[in-house]
């Protein structure tokens, strides 16, 4: 139950029952199984003693009346929150505060044997209860859904062969070109790969199909090109190995065509033509030679002005370099400031989540759906963690609640430290009333749990398992409380290992 602490003013309905614990993945959530008691099929069947009477399951987390009867925890607290406050096997008046842990009835449950869920696929495993949990993540029998996305569901023992032989997305290598791709695309890659011998339609010659083009272009002798003329006025068009016979019967016609060429540039160039021209008139001279001196000094200018812009270019691609070097630095140096901040915090964290109401509508929009805080210690050589917050709920709560989860992360003295993590991590929403005497935190109490995946010491930067809330405190609570201020939400994180 989310407790409400300095409790001067309860602020309405501001202290309520949270979700019970659950583990999350990258993606999806790994919830508990149930929030009633333990629906497995035990061996042997116990005693009806350890039955809850409502959900008529075994008892989960029991808990006992002050009249001697025993129920699950969720269950008893569910049901006088709905009723008249009273036991439901003797209508015997009862509170929550008359309910107390059961700890004796807890142990020998869980103690009990159960068989594996997974028995219709073909587990026989029979395990204790307190084990059960471990086993499920792990059977080879469990139904899980391809890791490529495809759509088969496969027993986990399977999806080693499913993804290296069977799934439809499983990564291959072109053995033309050395691409890697999906099975899927391997039909289409092979209309395009450019390492694959294709065949000229037109000569029959055997190559790989990115020099086709270029032997249409250049080389077939299949291939039906123009005249060279064609720009002078030649129509005619032939097979590459019948150019040189056309050019010698077009001789006449590719000379006079030539020569009419030579006409039309000579008077556009303002030279004499015909009878009248003479190679040896001083004025033609003079003047094709100040053409060309002219000519001479626009191109030495172009080449001035290129190798200027070159000159540019290359230091604005030296600026860009520098500029990156030093982005990358001051990156590298603002990651060292908050790993040293993260260090320091002694296991105690505060993360300001700020410009709430923009990331919030993006939760909502599902563009940013969750967030995660910057990493911290449990002490200066101790666990690193983050803390993930979903702003618009997940899974049931979404819409309604704040959920927010721990992750553990891959730490430098991980190797030095005890594994499964054991303790408690303490998670609150601070109230930022202006008057200290009036902040009522929401406070929630994590107990380790060593069987679940989230306590594990991480294999990735960041363990996919989380373990928290998914209804850590109604939105509506937030958006009319003081937990916001500057539109900034404040989350305490205090991680306590078991000495």
């Amino acid at each position: 139950m989310a407790e409400r602490l300095d409790g001067r003013s309860t602020l309405g309905n501001t202290s309520f029952p949270s979700s019970v614990g659950s583990s999350s993945g990258s993606e999806g959530y790994d919830h508990l199984q149930r929030v009633e008691g333990y629906d497995y099929e035990f061996v042997p069947p116990p005693d009806s003693k350890y039955e809850c009477v409502i959900c008529l399951l075994v008892l989960r987390e029991p808990q006992q009346t002050k009249c001697g009867h025993r129920f699950c925890k969720v269950c008893i607290i569910k049901w006088l929150r709905e009723s008249n406050k009273t036991c439901p096997v003797d209508n015997a008046k009862i509170v929550e505060s008359d309910l107390f842990a059961d700890n004796f009835a807890k142990r020998e449950i869980q103690n009990f044997n159960v068989r594996c869920p997974n028995k219709s696929q073909g587990c026989e495993k029979i395990v204790m209860l307190n084990l059960i949990q471990k086993h499920i993540e792990d059977c080879p029998f469990g139904l899980i859904p391809c890791s490529n996305n495809c759509s088969d569901i496969l027993l986990r023992r399977d999806l080693n062969h499913h993804l290296s032989s069977v799934c439809c997305y499983r990564q291959i290598t072109c053995h033309s070109c050395s691409r890697r791709l999906t099975y899927n695309d391997l039909q289409k890659h092979e209309f395009d790969c450019p390492e694959i011998i294709v065949v000229c339609e037109k000569c029959d010659k055997q190559l790989l199909r990115k020099w086709k083009q270029h032997h249409e272009n250049t080389e077939c002798l299949k291939t039906v090109v123009n005249c060279m003329f064609q720009p002078l006025g030649c129509p005619q068009q032939m097979e590459r190995q019948t150019m040189e016979e056309h050019m010698e019967k077009g001789l006449s016609d590719h000379m006079k065509m030539l020569c009419s060429e030579v006409v039309q540039i000579s008077r556009c160039l303002g030279l004499p033509t015909g009878q009248n021209y003479n190679p040896t008139d001083n004025g033609s001279i003079s003047d094709f030679q100040s053409l060309k001196k002219e000519n001479n000094l626009r191109d030495s200018s172009l080449a001035e002005h290129g190798q200027e812009i070159s000159q540019l270019n290359d230091k604005f691609r030296e600026y860009e370099r520098i500029n990156r070097d030093l982005k990358q630095r001051v990156k590298y140096l603002e990651s060292c400031i908050d790993e040293r901040d993260g260090r320091s915090c002694n296991g105690i964290y505060y993360w300001k989540i700020k410009d709430y109401s923009k990331l919030r509508r993006e939760a909502q929009l599902g563009n940013m759906p969750a967030i995660h805080s910057p990493p911290f210690y449990s002490s200066f050589y101790g666990y690193k963690l983050c803390v993930r917050v979903n702003l618009n709920g997940v899974d049931s709560a979404k819409g309604s609640f704040l959920s927010i989860f721990i992750h553990f992360l891959q730490g430098d003295f991980d190797d030095l430290l005890d594994w499964p993590f054991a303790g408690r991590i303490i998670l609150s929403v601070i109230d930022q009333n202006s008057t200290a005497d009036y902040r009522s935190h929401i406070v929630e109490t994590l107990i380790a749990k060593p069987t679940l995946a989230a306590f594990q010491k991480p294999t990735t930067t960041r363990n996919h398992k989380g373990f928290g809330y998914m209804e850590f405190v109604p939105l509506h609570v937030l958006d009319k409380g003081q937990f916001l201020k500057n539109d900034t939400l404040i989350i305490k994180a205090h991680v306590i290992p078991n000495s």
